[in-house]
């Protein structure tokens, strides 16, 4: 039965995760599992009637030993942690050692309790580690992310905050170098041990943030830095870098603000800028300001440019916050007696904040020249309308004219249709026998229309012969001579013999100058002559018509 009780003892024990002994009273094993004696390699029944000085350097087992007697001693069960290196590894064990008191209250030995607790120690210790890394990134962020101040502010307090993240923060320095600049910690040396990250900014390699052991540490797998801690160097780096490129941006954009504003304050038109929520000026130019006679940044715009107590009815504030683009329009600004063509715009302010910009430019002097342009037309319009209805009257009194004088013209025409008729009879002086007697200048259109007359009438009688009577005629011309030829041949066609009469020498002489022929024609000196000739020619015979006698 003890047998059974002893093997079921022993595999009790064997079986706990923990390692467990027994000593007596002198300290020597008395009993252990197989998880205690296998960091020996040797078996639990190997350990017995042994003491720590055959297991553990002479330092580490009197350390035990001391632990053990003052647990019996005490009477009182004791909890150590506590670390020992094996094979240059440090491992961590939490050992409860509990003194084996007897019946009689005699202490007789000491049980111990081994736990391996080397990775809880190694967890904390990295927990540890990673607390002081984040503290140490969070407080330069804090740094660097600092509004108020100025780049060489931050990058010094960095530095300083730089050792407080690392593993052995008494043994480390640091340095920051920018361009030319340079930054350390309290205490620098440069030494052999060194964490080293590139601070680049756009690109371009504008420094290195260097973190130094001051002395010899023991070496973690890849030197004296941690993983993690080169890890929280290149954030540290990257906030530096935020920092730098930030307040360089911020430098920048001051100078160029101080630039826009400068630029502002010396426009020659009107310039100003305004709270559209509030009202509020934030800043008008020196021209504005001149105008004015009074600085009103900071006052109300509608009471320090129009002189009201409440906002503008007309104020274009919701108009341009709401469309974001520029608003132009006209005003007359009766406080300051001007016009003004307006620009009204949302724009970004140097506090971040949209604010109304506006560009006023005077333009009262066109204003003037426009109204006087406008009066100068409407006078040029009335003169205009005065000076139309005259010339519609002068234009009514020409129609009238031109109207009588067409009537002139066709009465005249008439009457030298009517002299041309008369100038050209053409009379039938018996049957078959037509006169057509010639006087005055003969030109070419009274020969076509004595040509025209004399053929009609010859036509219409149905005369044989006719004369062509020129006594009344003082001169003849070629053209004239060649056209009274025309007629004689065309009244030939007609049937009909022409006689001319009343040739004068001076026009006899005029035709054999200007070699017109007539031997084909009946000529004759008087037109009493042509007549016999043309009573003869149809046969007839003038008598004298005898006397009546009376009877008684």
């Amino acid at each position: 039965m003890k047998r059974d009780t002893d093997l079921l003892y022993k595999t009790l024990i064997d079986s706990l995760p923990q390692k467990l002994f027994f000593k007596d009273s002198d300290l020597v094993y008395t009993a252990c599992n197989a998880r205690y004696s296998g960091d020996f390699n040797i078996s639990p029944e190997e350990m017995v009637g042994k003491n720590d000085c055959d297991f553990y350097p002479k330092e580490l087992a009197e350390k035990y030993r001391a632990d053990d007697r003052a647990v019996m001693k005490s009477k009182k069960i004791r909890d150590i942690e506590e670390s020992y290196i094996v094979n240059g590894q440090e491992f961590w064990v939490n050992t409860i050692k509990t003194p084996v008191i007897n019946k009689n209250g005699k202490v007789t030995g000491i049980l111990g309790v081994f736990r391996d607790i080397t990775e809880r120690k190694h967890l904390e210790h990295e927990k540890t580690e990673r607390t002081k890394e984040l503290r140490c990134l969070y407080t330069i962020s804090e740094i660097t992310d600092s509004r108020d101040k100025e780049i060489a502010d931050i990058l010094q307090d960095s530095v300083n905050t730089i050792p407080t993240g690392f593993q052995f923060p008494e043994s480390i320095c640091a340095r920051i170098r920018v361009d030319e600049t340079v930054y350390v910690s309290e205490n620098f040396i440069e030494t052999e041990w060194i964490l080293s990250s590139g601070i680049t900014i756009n690109d371009e390699q504008r420094g290195f943030v260097d973190v130094f052991y001051r002395k010899s540490i023991p070496d973690s797998d890849k030197g004296p830095f941690l993983k993690e801690e080169k890890e929280m160097l290149n954030a540290i780096t990257d906030q530096v870098e935020r920092a730098i490129n930030q307040k360089e941006y911020e430098a920048e954009l001051k100078n160029k603000n101080t630039q826009f504003l400068t630029i502002m304050e010396h426009f020659p038109e009107i310039l100003y800028v305004t709270d559209p929520d509030t009202y509020e000026v934030y800043f008008v130019n020196n021209t504005f300001r001149d105008m004015l006679g009074d600085d009103p940044v900071g006052k109300k715009c509608f009471e320090a440019f129009q002189g009201f107590s409440e906002p503008c009815e007309f104020c274009t504030n919701d108009i341009i916050l709401k469309d974001k683009k520029p608003y132009v329009w006209e005003y007359y600004n009766q406080m300051l007696d001007r016009h003004f063509l307006i620009t009204d715009q949302i724009i970004k302010w140097t506090n971040g904040k949209d604010v109304r910009f506006e560009i006023a430019i005077d333009i009262s002097q066109r204003k003037k020249a426009e109204e006087a342009l406008k009066e100068s037309r409407d006078n040029l319009d009335q003169l205009v309308k005065e000076r139309t209805s005259e010339l519609e009257t002068s234009n009514e009194k020409l129609m009238n004219e031109i109207e009588e004088g067409k009537r002139r013209e066709e009465i005249i025409k008439r009457q030298t249709e009517e002299i041309l008729e008369l100038s050209t009879p053409v009379i039938q002086v018996w049957e078959g026998v037509v006169i057509a007697p010639l006087i005055g200048t003969i030109d070419s259109m009274r020969t076509q229309q004595f040509m025209d007359r004399l053929l009609t009438s010859i036509t219409t009688t149905k005369s044989p012969v006719a004369l062509i009577d020129i006594t009344g005629v003082p001169t003849i011309d070629t053209q004239t001579a060649q056209h009274v030829i025309e007629a004689i041949t065309a009244a030939s066609l007609l049937g009909t013999k022409v006689i001319i009469t009343g040739i004068s020498p001076t026009i006899a002489q005029t035709l054999v100058h200007l070699g017109i022929d007539l031997s084909s024609v009946i000529t004759k000196s008087s037109l009493s002559a042509g007549l016999e000739v043309a009573f003869d020619l149809q046969e007839l015979c003038v008598t004298k018509k005898r006397k009546n006698i009376g009877i008684k």
